[in-house]
């Protein structure tokens, strides 16, 4: 085999190569690796298609902040994820990602987005088009992103909208030429808009309507979800659902249902679960079919790949029913609620193959279309829910994790570990005032609470001001333009560079400050702090050494930082830490002041068991002092 596959690489023009001809190559040398490990057959391989194709070394760390939506492609093969902005670095923009399912590595990313791309609230800020991706972004604009050497560029703007800081429902026609978008237009219109993707449009209430664009006039609420199939162009409101002809989006039937109903489009039928779980044709817009339910609906899933197959989700059971009937009940108590904090990627997802898998409170479970189980995953709690093409994939706002039969194949835990936040723009970087470039990206360090910087160049190169605690192959991919595809880096013969790291600024004078709570605060518990210190600044200039997680976070251990800096993160929301001083503990309730780095405070409340970790803060640079936290007198609880 080798030697065949040697001759092959020797005889072939790689530069005329098709994406499916470089596609089974990857394949078969990943085969390959299986057997054999990385050989001269990798690196002999890469040293003759890369020189002869287009490509850049690209990074699975393009997004600073959580993700806020997903979308699988048609085809299955990629994935696109968003982000928005840190909100105290608005004008650095958010990032789109294109991960390949396959090597579960990033293939192409654009960063620096306006606004940043997707909200959260809603599934469906992101969509396929055969080469392009629509996608809201910066708040309530509608663009289409091409691939353009590698990268994905903005090629259109659509904005509609009418002034909501929210992004507005939409979907792109079958032919990928047209999309449909909910919000309200001129005076006499209704809230459904057509728009010609290649024209692009922009419109307010002070203008005429633009060329390319079509706004309804049926007199139909706001939707909050559209679908768009050869039936017409499906809208759901809260107790409204109503079809649209695609062409002259004259209203086709319009019907009542209960605004509290969960819901499903698929291509042919809206499902409504009350109960009983009823489909509704979307031609005529008239039931066609009732089944007795047991027990609350919790929600429903439809089948991506499948007409009119869905999931009925309860609080202890799925069910999977297809053609009007149950095909088969699973005992598995889903996480649904969990995915309303990321609602592209539901509590279950359904394979190409006909398999489904179930996000639990700590598993993935997979099973065959008659409810047999073939496979159990545990997934940490970050990564709420699921979606499956050519692999299954678990994500969530804070990470992704890619399978195969055997278990994850890649993951990509974007939180930093714990007494860690991200690093601070500013504070780390020493060559950039606004944001590091998309070529340089921090990963923790292999020793100590510290942050190591790996700088892509231009050309190819990698460098790092010290060793990781991640292999860099589990985050580095070399993307081939023109096939979208990842190309392992380990399979090359690269060189990683030495570098030095940013000088870290000395503590300033202000980098922590001593509050009274009880002036700042208003009548409080005897037991809580006279004085506090609270830390100052972002949370990526701090670093706790000794931080409690896991089985440590006990009350008795966290009262010990009553009064002091600290740092911690949530578990629903593990990539977003916060500093501030606990004030008091009361039952599992954690009582917090934080302040912001203009010395605006506000407090709220925190449960223990809601933690995901929590340490004292210190300065993470050179302190003025050998105790960086003075001590501060607290009340003691009383017995």
């Amino acid at each position: 085999m080798a030697d065949a596959l040697r001759r092959i690489l020797e005889d072939t023009d790689w530069s005329t190569a098709s994406a499916e001809d470089l596609r089974r190559l990857v394949d078969t040398l990943r085969a390959r690796e299986v057997v054999a490990g990385v050989t001269d057959l990798h690196r002999d391989a890469s040293e003759r298609v890369l020189p002869a194709l287009p490509h850049h070394v690209e990074h699975s760390r393009p997004h600073r902040r959580a993700l806020t939506c997903a979308r699988l492609s048609p085809c299955g093969r990629w994935l696109a994820t968003a982000s928005m902005p840190a909100p105290d670095t608005w004008d650095a923009g958010g990032a789109l990602a294109v991960w390949e399912l396959a090597s579960g590595r990033v293939a192409g990313s654009a960063t620096e987005i306006a606004g940043g791309v997707g909200w959260g609230d809603e599934a469906g800020d992101l969509a396929w088009t055969s080469r392009s991706i629509v996608a809201m972004h910066n708040t309530n604009q509608l663009g289409r992103f091409a691939l353009q050497h590698g990268t994905w560029l903005l090629e259109s703007d659509i904005d509609l909208t009418d002034g909501q800081d929210h992004p507005p429902p939409f979907v792109v026609s079958p032919d990928g030429r047209h999309v449909a978008v909910g919000t309200w237009g001129p005076e006499d219109h209704g809230p459904v808009a057509r728009v010609d993707l290649d024209v692009g449009a922009r419109w307010s209430p002070r203008d005429p309507v633009p060329d390319g664009c079509t706004w309804t006039r049926a007199a139909v609420p706001r939707p909050r979800r559209l679908l768009w199939t050869d039936r017409g162009i499906v809208g759901l409101s809260h107790g409204v659902a109503f079809r649209l002809d695609p062409d002259t989006l004259a209203l086709g039937w319009s019907i009542a249902l209960s605004p509290v109903a969960p819901t499903a489009l698929t291509r042919d039928h809206l499902f409504v679960a009350t109960s009983q779980l009823v489909w509704v044709d979307l031609t005529s817009g008239e039931p066609v079919g009732a089944l007795p339910l047991d027990g609350e609906v919790r929600g429903l899933v439809p089948s991506p790949h499948h007409a009119d197959r869905v999931a009925v989700l309860f609080d202890e059971a799925v069910w999977l029913v297809e053609g009007g009937a149950v095909r088969s009940r699973l005992a598995l108590a889903p996480a649904y609620a969990s995915t309303r904090r990321f609602p592209d990627a539901p509590a279950v997802a359904f394979g190409p193959d006909g398999e489904v898998a179930v996000r639990t409170t700590d598993q993935v479970v997979r099973c065959r279309r008659d409810g047999t189980e073939v496979h159990r995953h545990t997934v940490p709690a970050h990564l709420t829910g699921l979606v499956w093409g050519e692999r299954l994939v678990a994500l969530g706002p804070a990470g992704l994790w890619f399978f195969d039969d055997a278990g994850p194949v890649a993951r990509h835990d974007l939180a930093p570990p714990p007494g860690l936040a991200e690093p601070a723009v500013g504070y780390d970087h020493w060559a950039y005032d606004q944001d590091y470039p998309p070529g340089v990206f921090p990963l923790p360090a292999a020793e100590g609470r510290d942050w190591v910087w790996v700088v892509v160049g231009d050309d190819g190169s990698v460098a790092t001001t010290g060793d990781p605690v991640t292999p860099l192959d589990d985050v580095l991919g070399i993307t081939l333009h023109d096939a979208l595809l990842s190309w392992p880096w380990r399979w090359t013969a690269a060189d990683v560079g030495a570098i030095e790291g940013p000088e870290r600024p000395d503590e300033p004078d202000d980098a922590f400050v001593i509050v009274a709570p009880r002036h700042e605060l208003g009548p409080l518990p005897d037991h809580v702090v006279d004085v506090a210190i609270v830390p100052l600044g972002p949370a990526g200039s701090f670093r706790a050494l000794q931080p409690l997680s896991g089985t440590a976070l006990r009350r008795d251990d966290v009262m010990a930082l009553v009064g002091g800096p600290v740092l911690y993160a949530e578990r629903s929301e593990p990539r977003t830490v916060h500093t501030a001083t606990v004030l008091t503990i009361e039952g599992d309730q954690l009582h917090v002041l934080h302040k912001d780095h203009r010395g605006d405070g506000w407090s709220g409340h925190v449960a223990l068991t809601e933690l995901s970790w929590i340490g004292e803060a210190s300065w993470r640079g050179p302190s003025k002092r050998e105790d960086p936290c003075p001590q501060v007198a607290i009340v003691q609880e009383p017995d």
